[in-house]
């Protein structure tokens, strides 16, 4: 657990004087294959961080639907490729690279991500290919690609050397939540991670939003991790990704209301409040920056609007 004196001191560790080497890992990006609002927040946090001279590497699904039209320096082939098992079956995982807005981008590739063209949900193109797959429905095996993803990331560390190791690891929300359990218990990669901090980021609490295992023997089938493990994100019968991810990892959220309702049980949380209070976990809670260069409205460019208005000087 963090003690008071780290959470007062959460946001020093990121000041200038402090060179660090950060891995921000989200299934979304802005500019690249958006979704909701954590796209926003991964690459406005990602460049920010940059800018005040810190490392960054970006990890991200390659979709069908990945726009690299402003991605610089892109190489379809990056790195060797890694194998690990899901569902006691191998699985090959690709990389691919480039720069976006001076910020280096790590794609996994494989099948399973690419032949989608949405993030999270089928489109309406899918749908008329394979009427099962209905538009707007979360993808039927998200489960398999949660795991995919965050082992691929954690899997990266293979092809990484000693200066490459993170300093932290920032998870963004439930599809990441279980980083700092792999690169904890995954023997092939524990030691490469063994001086990283990891930050978990909850922008949901919401029923859905969770992406929980219905059960301790789903869990342990898709990620291979030892039921005694596994048990430390019990919350009723289903198996929580935060909650793991509370006892590797310092938990957030987007504000300190939200990390107040979510602690409290003030909003729907399909009992996810309620796993927090029973281990007596943190939720941190630090307001969502704006970079308002990216809502201009003066430049249609930016705020893809048919026209421009200015409400600084009353031009509305």
């Amino acid at each position: 657990m963090f003690t008071l004196m780290a959470r007062k001191n959460f946001g020093l560790i990121f000041q200038k004087e402090n060179k660090l080497n950060i891995w921000l890992v989200s299934r979304e990006y802005a500019g690249i294959a958006e979704a909701g609002g954590v796209k926003n927040v991964a690459c406005s946090l990602a460049e920010s961080l940059l800018h005040l001279g810190h490392k960054l590497c970006v990890f991200i699904p390659l979709y069908g639907c990945t726009d690299l039209s402003h991605v610089e320096n892109f190489s379809e082939t990056w790195r060797d490729s890694v194998a690990f098992g899901i569902n006691g079956k191998p699985t090959e995982v690709f990389f691919s690279r480039g720069i976006f807005n001076g910020v280096e981008i790590i794609f996994i590739r494989h099948n399973s991500f690419s032949e989608k063209k949405a993030v999270y949900t089928y489109t309406f193109d899918e749908q008329k290919y394979n009427p099962e797959h209905r538009q707007g429905e979360g993808h039927i095996d998200n489960d398999f690609l949660n795991m995919l993803f965050q082992k691929a990331v954690v899997c990266y560390s293979k092809n990484c050397l000693n200066d490459e190791i993170p300093d932290i690891v920032h998870c963004q929300d439930a599809p990441a939540a279980m980083i700092p359990v792999f690169a904890r218990f995954m023997p092939a990669v524990a030691g490469f991670f063994s001086k990283t901090k990891f930050v978990v980021t909850i922008h949901n609490a919401g029923p859905g939003y969770h992406h929980e295992f219905k059960n301790i023997e789903e869990a342990e089938r898709f990620s291979g991790l030892p039921k005694k493990i596994l048990e430390k994100g019990k919350n009723g019968l289903c198996i929580e990704p935060f909650l793991l991810a509370s006892e590797n990892a310092c938990v957030t959220t987007v504000s300190p209301e939200y990390a107040n309702e979510i602690i409290l049980g003030k909003t729907d949380t399909a009992g996810l409040s309620e796993g927090f209070k029973k281990k007596r976990i943190e939720v941190i809670g630090i307001t969502n920056g704006i970079d308002f260069s990216k809502y201009e409205p003066s430049d249609k460019n930016k705020s893809l609007l048919p026209f421009a208005f200015d409400p600084l000087k009353n031009d509305l």
